[in-house]
């Protein structure tokens, strides 16, 4: 508190209280409406946040913490329609990477960008699909209630059309998939197909070429007998 002379006779002298508060701006009130707007651009933002830590900034794909979080709902999904888990690997990335010619590590950028437009462009909107990881080169996608009978007619096509974009393209994608179906009503995990996918996916690579992508289907696996 400090003390203050006034016009007072000589020798008195009277009190005054000055409030710390007092020489503050009074904050400035909001109103219910001004409140709302900002607690919605609050939670837009959030959701943007969210959305951004599920994509790979690279090539747009869902990323691995998508992947994490959604693949047992999509599992359930497979196991009610049936359908197809795919495992594919960009092959030749590093020597893309390592080839100052080409344009070094941008020219492997734009090889892995081309691989998710052709992915997009090669298969349906709802069919999730993924990118392992920022230096991955390895991606999965899902096909949900595909007839089985129908499965192999897909699948080659999506070789047929990644070997007829390589010619007279150096940096048009050359990748190695492994595959296999998910019955519907299937009593084993989400695990033990990924696990055989990605298998024929390492056998498929063993055949590679430099010029054309190759498929490997790995067989269904059964239920252990009791």
């Amino acid at each position: 508190m400090g003390e203050t002379k006034q016009d007072q006779p000589p020798g008195k002298r009277t009190p005054i209280a000055l409030s710390t508060q007092a020489l503050m701006a009074r904050p400035q009130m909001i109103s219910p409406q001004e409140l709302k707007n900002q607690v919605d651009q609050l939670g837009k933002l959030i959701d943007e946040l969210e959305k951004e830590s599920f994509l790979d900034p690279l090539t747009g794909l869902k990323n691995r913490n998508a992947y994490e979080k959604e693949i047992q709902d999509i599992f359930r999904q497979l196991r009610e329609q049936g359908g197809v888990v795919m495992v594919l690997d960009v092959d030749g990335l590093k020597q893309v990477n390592d080839n100052k010619e080409l344009g070094g590590h941008m020219a492997g950028d734009l090889l892995l960008r081309k691989f998710a437009h052709y992915l997009i462009a090669n298969t349906k909107a709802e069919d999730p699909k993924y990118r392992f990881g920022e230096k991955s080169d390895e991606f999965v996608t899902i096909f949900l209630g595909i007839p089985e009978e129908n499965i192999e007619k897909k699948i080659q096509s999506l070789i047929d059309t990644a070997n007829k974009n390589k010619v007279g393209d150096p940096l048009a994608p050359v990748f190695s998939m492994g595959y296999v179906y998910v019955p519907k009503d299937t009593f084993l995990s989400y695990d033990d197909f990924f696990k055989v996918a990605d298998s024929a996916m390492y056998e498929a690579k063993k055949l590679k070429e430099s010029t054309i992508s190759h498929v490997c289907r790995a067989p269904t696996p059964l239920p252990a007998s009791a």
